[in-house]
């Protein structure tokens, strides 16, 4: 049932009850729409008028908002079946029912949009504009000047961080010809080929980094190459290597280069069938395996690798119940490594772990495949051996009880390895170089990327309840240095209080004997134990380091730190720390020391401290004249730890903001010399004294300087988000385009 007719539509309408709308138009004899079409809303307002023509070639249309105004516009090639000319699309300020069909998101400001279609339908050119007409991009913003030498349909977008062109299909599909990326400044960052039919891949895509081409691929027949560029001198990309995949990427061959692009070698994984792969170095089998992955249970039927020759280098020979031999010829008998994972190694394919990882090939490498191999397989089977030696070891009558107090089996640590309680056991014992693997061995088990375990803590205990009754100079300081070392670990107060608690209890037991030797010994050993002073809150060993002319500098340097660095102390013990500083800066002789105590004196001293000239000036000196800080650095290599190893931003830092802004010129200036995570504590340091309100504050010369290095900045190190940190930190953009028109603001 049609609704009541409108005054506005003509007595000749129908209406379509599927459409709900009112029509009047003609068709021809077989049912096409020909001529002129016009429709209405059930209201009266008119939606869309139509220009069939003869209903075979060509169509064109037009939609309205309630109010009159055109809301879309178009045309069709009928004979193609294509859309064609330039569509448009307008929006009101308030809603209307032709919202459904606006297609753009995320642009509130935005009130027309149209696109360009090429004689095939795809889309080349894509155009927004506000209410009064103006252009502008998909962020709302004024559309800027198209940067030189990009094309004209190069229009903003994502996010307005970056120019795009291209020819894409009306659905965003797929793609054909030329596409390209490019930033706000107009430097190349991506350019992808397509093919004429237009395809969701490329052919060819091109990345670049700083405009200068990074990445290559290309699809060459069945086979897609990946390949990689540096920069070499004077900007000409050469290549660093390159990777063919062929067979569905299940054959890979990587060539490297070196730096003038010439080739080196070639390196190839090659998965001939499901549980079955082969390994080459340069054009030579050096590996290849056989075995049933979906039998795990099952041995391998062949694991073998080839030396340069050809040769038989290694082999595997299974024992059953999983277990198995790798087997080294050399010549004579084979070298024999036991292996007791086999159905792991048949489960997750393992079996070519003697080789390096194939990511990991360098075009420098010194080594050729069948030369790791043996190196590895050796050095496992000297592993094994160790670990055999280890758990030989017997305790000694003297350790018995304090090692005895610990279930060292049954105490959480890093992974399975072997008992701790035996390697402390070696560590202590006569044996140097069995010392040293036991070390390395401990370490691994107690301490993992910044993580700490039971079994830490409960070494730390026993090495401090283990120093009295240790008497030989070697094994002692071994134990005075692991000791402090594992104290001094930043996860250690942390992760169980009540256990560090107990752990500094045993180190306090022992505290004669800690600062005895502090005070001769003259080497890493002694500042690692100064290290545990500081960490113990005492000091008075540590002032009597620093006061001692005879020490060496990095010692005497150390104990500067370690004496700032006290914890534990009261305000008054605080203060008299920050004075016998300040007496040690002004009689020092040593330069790198003196910049120790200038750096302390400041990180150490109250906030509301007076300036003092002397300290600044110094501090200052040091910011302004690089080349003459390597007369710092042996005093400032064994106190990395406390200061860090970036002496330009500690200098920075330690002075007074108002100082700072005196000299920030010339430390602008000194910017683009810096490395780039240098770069980014001192973008860090200089932001605060210029912007502390962000980019919304009155902007002098100065600050226009400041943002234009560091949008060369934001350039050279594109993405880097050690930077972007930092910038969004104190609410600047992170984008150069950006950064340089905020420094032209106001200028013009």
């Amino acid at each position: 049932m049609s609704p009541p007719r409108p005054a506005s539509v003509p007595e000749t309408a129908t209406f379509d009850v599927s459409d709900q709308l009112w029509e009047v138009g003609e068709r021809d004899a077989e049912n096409r729409k020909i001529g002129a079409w016009t429709y209405w809303r059930p209201d009266g307002s008119k939606e869309c008028e139509e220009a069939w023509g003869d209903g075979r070639t060509y169509m064109s249309y037009r939609r309205f908002h309630p109010d009159g105004s055109v809301a879309q516009s178009s045309a069709k090639d009928l004979v193609r079946d294509l859309w064609v000319g330039r569509p448009r699309w307008t929006r009101l300020d308030g809603e209307s029912p032709e919202d459904r069909y606006w297609p753009v998101r995320g642009t509130p400001g935005a009130r027309a949009y149209e696109m360009t279609l090429d004689a095939d339908g795809w889309v080349v050119d894509e155009r927004l504009f506000d209410a009064a007409g103006a252009r502008i991009t998909q962020g709302g913003a004024p559309f800027p000047p198209i940067p030189a030498g990009l094309p004209d349909n190069a229009f903003v977008a994502n996010g307005d961080r970056v120019w795009v062109s291209q020819s894409r299909s009306l659905d965003n599909a797929r793609r054909r010809g030329a596409y390209a990326v490019w930033d706000r400044n107009g430097v190349l960052q991506e350019r992808q080929q397509f093919d004429d039919a237009g395809a969701e891949k490329p052919l060819r895509r091109e990345q670049y980094r700083n405009g200068a081409l990074w990445s290559l691929v290309e699809q060459r027949g069945a086979e897609r190459v990946q390949s990689f560029f540096r920069q070499r001198d004077g900007g000409e990309p050469v290549l660093r290597s390159s990777t063919i995949y062929r067979d569905g990427d299940r054959d890979r061959e990587e060539t490297l280069y070196d730096k003038d692009g010439v080739r080196r070698f070639s390196v190839r994984m090659e998965e001939v069938a499901p549980g079955h792969v082969r390994r080459y170095d340069d054009g030579r089998l050096v590996f290849e395996a056989i075995w049933d992955r979906g039998a795990p249970a099952v041995p391998p039927q062949k694991v073998e690798y080839y030396d340069e020759g050809g040769a038989l280098l290694v082999d595997y020979r299974s024992l059953g119940d999983g277990k198995g031999e790798l087997r080294l010829h050399l010549g004579g008998a084979p070298q024999v490594l036991p292996i007791d994972d086999e159905a792991d190694r048949n489960e997750y394919g393992n079996w070519s772990r003697l080789l390096p990882g194939f990511a990991h090939y360098e075009a420098d490498r010194t080594k050729r495949d069948w030369q790791v191999v043996t190196e590895r397989f050796l050095g496992a089977l000297d592993e094994r051996r160790f670990a055999e030696f280890l758990a030989a070891q017997p305790i000694p009558d003297a350790f018995a009880p304090t090692l005895g107090r610990v279930d060292w089996a049954t105490t959480r640590a890093a992974g399975d390895g072997p008992a701790i309680d035996r390697l402390l056991v070696t560590l202590l014992g006569d044996d140097a170089a069995a010392a040293r693997r036991a070390h390395e061995l401990l370490w691994a088990a107690i301490e993992q990327q910044d993580c700490v375990f039971a079994a830490t803590y409960a070494v730390a205990e026993t090495l401090a309840r283990l120093l009295p009754v240790v008497t030989e100079e070697a094994p002692r300081r071994r134990v005075l240095k692991n000791l402090a070392d594992i104290v001094c670990l930043p996860a250690l107060a942390h992760e169980d209080e009540q256990r560090f608690a107990d752990v500094v209890a045993a180190a306090r037991a022992v505290l004669p004997e800690l600062a005895a030797f502090v005070r001769t010994a003259d080497d890493a050993d002694g500042r690692a134990v100064m290290h545990l002073l500081a960490r113990l809150g005492e000091p008075e060993a540590l002032r009597a380091r620093l006061d001692d002319a005879g020490a060496s500098v990095e010692t005497r340097a150390f104990a500067a730190c370690a004496l700032g660095a006290c914890r534990g102390l009261t305000e008054e013990q605080r203060a008299e720390t920050v004075q016998h500083l300040r007496r040690a800066f002004d009689g020092e002789p040593d330069p790198g020391i003196q910049v120790v105590l200038g750096l302390l004196v400041r990180l150490t001293g109250s906030e509301d401290a007076p300036r003092d000239p002397a300290i600044d000036a110094l501090l200052v000196h040091y910011i302004l004249h690089p080349a003459e800080q390597d007369r710092l650095f042996a005093a400032w290599r064994p106190v990395i730890g406390f200061l860090g190893d970036d002496i330009p931003s500690m200098l920075m830092r330690a002075i007074p903001p108002e100082v700072r802004l005196e000299h920030i010129d010339a430390m602008l200036d000194r910017l683009p010399a810096r490395g780039s995570l240098d770069q980014a504590t001192d973008l860090d340091i200089l932001f605060a004294t210029l912007f502390p309100a962000g980019a919304d504050q009155e902007l002098s010369p100065l600050h226009r300087k400041a943002l234009r290095i560091a949008a060369d900045l934001v350039d050279e190190h594109p993405g880097f988000v050690n930077h972007g940190e930092i910038f969004r930190k104190h609410a600047l953009p992170w984008d150069s385009f950006r950064l340089r028109e905020l420094a032209r603001v106001g200028t013009e």
